[in-house]
């Protein structure tokens, strides 16, 4: 019975840590969203590239980019090209497991194309490794959920 009791016991206490693990990464995902989308509204493409790892790699519909190098300066001709200022960042989902953390998410954005505002929003998720009290990315990818063509919604 004692055993018994004791197992249970240690199985909650598993239990309570992976939670709060859980819990923490979330709240530590969310933290580094919203400090990567601030950064990309104001344009410092030299913050969002320092959120990766040395050989990390981004990739969304358009392009894909390894490094940091590499990412910044596709931010950059990407920022020229489309006028995109994100609304949300949301993390649906972070664990971690030893000093890797992945996370999940959803996004929204506004775009002005031909003097309109167009809303966009889409997925993306991502994988990190904890370095102190940072965790840049190693992978993060983005998809973009397509507008309903006006055909569509007539």
């Amino acid at each position: 019975m004692k055993r018994t009791l004791l197992v249970c016991a240690a199985v909650l206490a598993l239990m309570s840590v992976a939670h709060a693990q859980t819990m923490d990464a979330k709240a530590d995902a969310q933290k580094a969203a919203q400090t990567w989308m601030d950064a990309y509204n104001k344009k410092d493409f030299a913050t969002v590239a320092n959120m990766y790892n040395d050989s990390g790699f981004y990739s969304n519909p358009w392009w894909t980019a390894v490094g940091r190098q590499a990412i910044e300066k596709r931010f950059k001709e990407f920022s020229e090209k489309l006028r995109l200022t994100l609304t949300a960042i949301n993390v649906d989902h972070a664990s971690r497991l030893a000093d890797v953390e992945w996370w999940y998410g959803s996004w929204s954005s506004v775009a002005k194309q031909a003097g309109k505002e167009v809303a966009a929003s889409g997925h993306w998720s991502g994988v990190c490794r904890l370095q102190g009290d940072k965790c840049p990315f190693l992978s993060h990818v983005v998809n973009m959920e397509l507008p309903a063509s006006a055909a569509a919604t007539q």
